[in-house]
Parts: C-alpha cells; sequence; structure tokens
C-alpha cells in the first residue's frame, strides 16, 4: 500500500534521526501536525511562534549535535517544515 505525503515525510525525518519536530501553534500547518502526530516516533512540540520553532530546533541541534526539524509557516496557505 502506498504511502501518503505526509506519511514519507515522517518516514524521511525518522530515516534521517530526527527525535523532535518543533511546531508553531498556528493553522497554516495544522494539517502537517496532525500527520507527524500519528508518528509514534516522532515527539511534535507546540511553540508560541515560528521563530520560537526555529529558536527550539536550533538549540537541540546545537546541544546534542543531532539533526532537528521545525514547522512553521509565515504566509497565508505557505507551510515549511
Amino acid at each position: 500500500m502506498s504511502r501518503t505525503p505526509a506519511e514519507e515525510i515522517s518516514f524521511a525525518l525518522v530515516q534521517g534521526g530526527v527525535r523532535r519536530v518543533y511546531c508553531a501553534a498556528s493553522g497554516m500547518c495544522g494539517r502537517m501536525v496532525e500527520n507527524l502526530q500519528r508518528c509514534d516516533t516522532l515527539h511534535v512540540v507546540e511553540m508560541p511562534t515560528s521563530e520560537a520553532a526555529v529558536s527550539a530546533a536550533l538549540g537541540e541541534a546545537m546541544l546534542t549535535g543531532r539533526i532537528a526539524a521545525c514547522c512553521g509557516g509565515r504566509y497565508a496557505m505557505h507551510a515549511g517544515l
């Protein structure tokens, strides 16, 4: 059975060694966040803003030496991972 794009993203993140995804608590990433939360091996951490999500992911990467990810959006209908 084929996977959805969201499942492919989750799989790629896990294969890349990502453990946490920091997400802005906004409507722009809502569907992506819902799909990421379904993945048992990823921990989704909701942040108040996109900037906070970026800072948290950067801080984790710098402190642990491991890759980290963030999800946020700046413009309507535009989400980035």
